[in-house]
């Protein structure tokens, strides 16, 4: 957790679990350097909008905080986590190549409207 907690840390930066109170954490995302990484819901709770609430959370907080762009780097066969970008205001912008591990990622930035803040 330490590891996360280093590349989370900073203004512009943040991380977010959603949890169940029978199961613990059952959704987790954060935003780093302008970027949405390790967005996850545990299979079970999948199709339940838990990775639509941590985005548009994600979204909300980083428009808040920061004047930088908003990417996700999203992998050619996830289709699910594609179609969720794209209905939460992101738009492609072309292939990610810099990293061999992450050829068939596609880049993709927010250019929806910045929701508002709010406690939840």
């Amino acid at each position: 957790m330490a590891n996360y907690m280093a590349v989370y840390h900073g203004t512009a930066n943040g991380f977010l679990v959603a949890e169940s109170d029978a199961e613990g954490v059952v959704g987790m995302g954060g935003v780093a350097d302008g970027v949405i990484r390790r967005l996850h819901v545990s299979e079970k709770w999948r199709g339940h909008g838990i990775a639509r609430a941590l985005v548009m959370r994600l979204i909300s907080r980083h428009c808040s905080v920061s004047s930088q762009p908003l990417t996700a780097l999203v992998g050619g066969w996830n289709v699910p986590a594609r179609r969720l970008f794209l209905s939460c205001g992101f738009q492609p912008t072309g292939p990610f190549s810099q990293h061999p591990k992450m050829s068939g990622c596609e880049i993709l930035s927010f250019v929806g409207s910045c929701p508002p803040l709010r406690c939840v």
